[in-house]
């Protein structure tokens, strides 16, 4: 017969599994926080559109992207969207809305004005998204683009995806880089960390709301 041996415990069993993965996370931190920063980015490479709907919030980085496609003849036409009016810009007794102030963005780095429409609709993302399958049913489009920040773009991609599911309009999702937001080192600086975790958090809520 073999010597009994008396068995471990079990907590010490579970113990030494969570050190081992708490040491394992440790080691591959930076490679973990690097894919988190990127998850959130699901844009696509550049493609005809026939329209490209810009979403109110970052008229820079937002804009910047935009002007890229119209320069590289990716799409004729120009949709700015946001109702939401800037805070900061009321100090100074200016009020515009996010698509109005879009429009100027693109307009002073030579737009053509009647390539731009300031649509002036949607207070969010989802709102955005009702407008832009309302606005392409109207012109009868067939395909569209949405341009908006890359840590936005996978809440963008989620939202229009389900909206203009069953409509028969495709719809593409370019990213615009953010210079608030570096996907690979997002935790080393405090915009960076509030960005990430404001969107992981307006994420959650989108799959329990819509």
């Amino acid at each position: 017969m073999r010597p009994w041996k008396p068995s471990r415990p079990k907590w010490q069993i579970c113990l030494a599994g969570i050190s081992l993965f708490l040491l394992i996370l440790f080691l591959f931190r930076e490679n973990l926080l690097r894919w988190m920063g990127n998850y959130l980015d699901v844009g696509q490479d550049p493609e005809p559109v026939e329209v490209v709907y810009m979403l109110g919030g970052s008229p820079y980085d937002r804009g910047l992207k935009v002007i890229e496609l119209y320069n590289g003849g990716f799409s004729p036409k120009i949709v700015c969207s946001g109702a939401n009016m800037h805070s900061s810009l009321k100090a100074f007794g200016i009020e515009l809305s996010e698509s109005d102030l879009s429009k100027r963005f693109l307009l002073m780095n030579g737009i053509p004005e009647e390539a731009i429409i300031a649509a002036n609709t949607g207070t969010s993302t989802y709102e955005e998204s009702i407008e832009a399958l309302a606005y392409a049913k109207r012109q009868g489009l067939a395909h569209i683009g949405v341009v908006s920040s890359s840590y936005h773009m996978r809440r963008v991609r989620w939202t229009f995806t389900k909206t203009f599911e069953n409509s028969g309009i495709k719809v593409s999702f370019f990213s615009a880089k953010s210079p608030d937001y570096q996907p690979n080192q997002w935790w080393r600086s405090e915009n960076g960390f509030l960005i990430f975790f404001n969107e992981t958090l307006k994420l959650g809520y989108y799959a329990l709301m819509y």
